[in-house]
């Protein structure tokens, strides 16, 4: 039995703690779901798959740590055909990479669907959806033909050799991490724009948005993994270890900030997640989305307008204008 070295159980007790925090994440959105009697959906769907590409990476790390040598550090690697079983797991570790990123974020886009049944919305939500498609399938063909032949992606002894090459490693990550955080920024965006149309106070609006923008802290991991990949190298082999561990947390916290938008009933206050209720249209959906977040006492629904959006714009006047409205009224009589 292999012995782990230093590097390799602390990854080992990362990857467990990620492991955790994602399928809590989406057991949690299930719970929420089954509370207020939702049925599955293509976001549910979605995450779902994002969520068994994310197992995919970690079993990656963990097989990846138990064949070469107790260490994904190279530098720590000392028997030739250990690195070569750890080269072979993370050459297979960055399909499930782009595959488990892809999905988590077509299951945001998804739900946002659900969320804000505007037309234009909409076909901004498909725009990014296909971008993110498109950044799928170069990203996932780069990575199967990053070298020529492929197998030496692995087998490093080829490119020493000069009979084979592959692109610049460093080059690639820039290129693969910054379009990445551009999807990102323009999924974390989209909510941004519908809220300002809603006739809510200015702290639930940031109440609101802050909840979307806590996907914001994605980038900020993307980044660190950027800076640690892109510097990997065989006279920089640490740089790869701390990449692939921060890959783990990464899309541990992109499925965590998936499942954030769903878990409105579960939430122990109710006015810090009142506005965003009752979305979908009660004529296609039967009923509202009162999974999301629980509405206010002071907005009344509105049964007239198939679209949830417009509905709130009627909803413009709380209780204490109605009072204040009655008092002018009183004067007058005076």
């Amino acid at each position: 039995m292999v012995v782990l070295q230093e590097t390799g159980r602390l990854t080992l007790r990362l990857t467990i703690a990620m492991i955790v925090i994602a399928v809590l994440s989406v057991l949690i959105r299930f719970f929420a779901r089954r509370k207020t009697r939702t049925k599955f959906k293509l976001n549910d769907a979605f995450i779902v798959a994002g969520l068994l590409s994310f197992l995919g990476v970690e079993i990656s790390l963990l097989a990846g740590i138990y064949t070469s040598g107790g260490t994904l550090d190279e530098s720590q690697i000392k028997d030739t055909s250990d690195l070569i079983n750890l080269f072979k797991y993370v050459y297979a570790l960055e399909s499930f990479v782009t595959t488990a990123i892809t999905l988590i974020k077509l299951s945001i886009l998804a739900l946002y669907r659900d969320l804000f049944p505007i037309h234009k919305f909409q076909t901004y939500t498909l725009v990014i959806g296909a971008l993110c498609l498109i950044w799928y399938i170069i990203c996932f063909l780069i990575n199967i033909f990053q070298c020529h032949p492929v197998k030496a992606a692995w087998q490093l002894d080829l490119l020493m050799k000069g009979e084979a090459t592959c692109l610049v490693y460093g080059h690639y990550i820039i290129g693969y991490e910054v379009s990445n955080m551009l999807l990102d920024i323009a999924i974390l965006a989209l909510p941004i724009r519908v809220l300002h149309t809603l006739h809510l106070s200015r702290p639930r609006k940031i109440i609101i948005g802050g909840l979307f923008t806590l996907g914001g802290f994605i980038i900020i991991v993307c980044i660190i993994r950027t800076v640690y990949l892109s510097d990997a190298t065989l006279q920089n082999p640490v740089a790869l270890y701390n990449g692939l561990n921060w890959t783990s947390v990464e899309l541990a916290v992109g499925i965590l900030c998936a499942c954030i938008p769903v878990y409105g009933p579960l939430l122990p206050t109710q006015r810090a997640a009142q506005a965003l209720s009752k979305w979908s249209s009660q004529k296609q959906q039967g009923k509202y989305f009162t999974w999301v977040f629980k509405p206010s006492s002071k907005y009344q629904q509105y049964d007239g307008d198939s679209n949830e959006l417009a509905g709130l714009s009627h909803q413009q006047i709380p209780e204490e204008s109605s009072i204040r409205q009655k008092r002018i009224s009183d004067h007058s009589g005076v």
